[in-house]
Parts: C-alpha cells; sequence; structure tokens
C-alpha cells in the first residue's frame, strides 16, 4: 500500500491523463460500434446494401453521445435519490432493515430504469429520432409492450448468466 501511495504522488499527472485518455477512446470506439452496428441492421431491415466502411453510421455518433450524456444524467439522479434515502434513514439512526430497504429501492430503481431504456437505440435508428424523442418513446414502448420487455430482459439475464458460467470454466 506504502509503495502504491508513493508511486501515485509521484505519478499523479501520469495517472490521471492516462486514465482520462483510457476513458475517451473507450467512450469514442464504444460509441463508433454501437453506431455502426445499428446502422447497419438498420440498412438490413430497410433491404438496403450494406457498406463496410469505418464512416459507417456516423450521422448517429452525435445522437449516441446525447442520449448516454442523458441517460447517464438520469442515472446521477437515480443515484443521489438513492444515497440521499439511505443517508436519511441512516441519520435518523432507524433500524438496519429500513437502511437494507432503502438500498434495495435504490437497486430497483435502477433496474426499473435499465428496463425503461432497454430499446432505446434500436428506436433511435429505426425511427431516425433525436435522444430525448428516443428516450421518452423508449418509455412508452415499455410501459405498452411490458411483456414483450420481460422477455427480452430474461432472454438477455439467462444468456448473461449463461456466459458467466461458461467463461468461469
Amino acid at each position: 500500500p506504502e509503495l502504491f501511495a508513493n508511486f501515485l504522488k509521484t505519478n499523479l499527472f501520469k495517472v490521471l491523463s492516462s486514465l482520462v485518455f483510457f476513458f475517451i477512446v473507450t467512450f469514442v470506439v464504444g460509441v463508433s460500434t454501437t453506431a455502426m452496428k445499428f446502422a447497419m441492421i438498420r440498412d438490413i431491415i430497410n433491404n438496403k446494401k450494406i457498406k463496410f466502411r469505418l464512416s459507417y453510421g456516423k450521422e448517429f455518433f452525435s445522437r449516441i453521445v446525447r442520449l448516454k450524456v442523458l441517460i447517464f444524467l438520469v442515472y446521477l439522479m437515480i443515484l443521489f435519490f438513492g444515497l440521499s434515502l439511505i443517508n436519511i434513514v441512516n441519520y435518523m439512526n432507524l433500524s438496519k432493515w429500513l437502511i437494507f430497504l432503502a438500498v434495495l429501492i435504490f437497486i430497483l430503481l435502477a433496474i426499473v430504469f435499465s428496463l425503461l431504456v432497454l430499446f432505446r437505440y434500436p428506436i433511435m435508428f429505426i425511427n431516425n429520432k433525436n435522444a430525448v424523442v428516443t428516450l421518452t418513446e423508449s418509455l412508452f414502448y415499455t410501459k405498452n409492450n411490458k411483456k414483450h420487455v420481460a422477455i427480452v430482459f430474461l432472454i438477455l439475464l439467462l444468456t448473461g448468466i449463461i456466459l458467466s458460467f461458461l467463461t468461469a470454466l
């Protein structure tokens, strides 16, 4: 621990700049990959010819960034609400069960919001909408198609569990 602390003290700027660079590059690559993937899927649905080039889906790049920022802000509000609820319960010296309940409510809010925005990218690419309209339509889609969302969620959950077991072997 002491060696690590000394390393950080002497190389703090290098470590922070490397981390910032890493997050920026992974964010840009992730957004670009998402844009390319869904633009190709949209073209397949519309029976258009797929062109394999790096600029594929670039018209969606800024919309995806705006959507990610918007969703991040909502998650921050959920985090703020959850931590506030936990702190209020903890500050009032209430039962540990109430703290557990507050944490559970916070986790459920995050899961529910994740389900509400599950179809954000398909809606954005198929309907060609901006970030705010995409988020709104995703919320309405989830509200009107609860069974479909539940089935897709279960498929994603089971796939994740199976892949976790397979990679652990």
